[in-house]
């Protein structure tokens, strides 16, 4: 039974991670930058400023016990976009 509400909490907490996607305008167009992580750096776009999503930080240390839940928050959620660089 334990299992099976940590993982129900773990889903819970990914679909609702602290890291949100932003429209930003980009060279006149408005772009919506999502949030990166280490498992999908490629993703990154290099005119946004990014800061670290603090709220996700916290998360992956209080379910460190869970595996699942620190590996999805700072994979995929981990730099939220903040601003355009040089804009």
């Amino acid at each position: 039974m334990k299992k099976i509400i940590a993982i129900i909490l773990a889903s819970a907490l990914v679909f609702a991670s602290y890291a949100n996607s932003k429209v930003l305008t980009i060279n006149g167009k408005a772009q919506e930058v999502k949030p990166y992580g280490w498992a999908n750096e490629e993703t990154k776009n290099d005119k946004v400023l990014y800061h670290v999503s603090v709220g996700n930080v916290v998360w992956s240390i209080i379910g460190i016990e869970n595996v699942i839940m620190p590996v999805v928050l700072t994979g995929w959620f981990l730099y939220e976009p903040a601003e355009v660089i040089g804009e």
